[in-house]
């Protein structure tokens, strides 16, 4: 799709070269012609940039969707590298992170989630 874009670009920028010239002419006569002369020159400068733009984009689109696609999934899945920093209320510092209180906070605030279910799941 990226070369097919990139293609059409180039075709766009070389096909407005002759008919910008012709078609402002039938409108405007010589004057017409000149602005579509340079109109077209302008557009035969600038259609390999805006072709590389759409080359560069369709190749990352591509990329994109191939790593979503494959996984059928709208996100990729990601797993925490190390538990979230311990944060306690009513201080307004921050402590350096520990990995063992991290870990801890982790197991408690487990052990709770599954204690809350498990009460509500027995009504009470």
């Amino acid at each position: 799709m990226g070369a097919t874009g990139f293609g059409s670009e180039i075709g766009r920028g070389v096909y407005n070269v002759f008919t910008q010239p012709c078609n402002n002419a039938r409108e405007s006569g010589m004057p017409g012609f000149c602005s579509g002369l340079c109109k077209g020159l302008i557009g035969l400068i600038l259609c390999p940039f805006s072709a590389a733009l759409k080359l560069v984009s369709s190749i990352s689109a591509g990329i994109k969707n191939s790593c979503f696609g494959l996984s059928g999934r709208k996100r990729l899945k990601t797993e925490r590298f190390r538990h979230p920093r311990i944060i306690l209320e009513g201080e307004e510092k921050i402590h350096p992170y520990n990995e063992n209180k991290a870990e801890a906070k982790e197991i408690l605030f487990n052990l709770n989630r599954e204690l809350s279910s498990t009460l509500d799941i027995n009504g009470g």
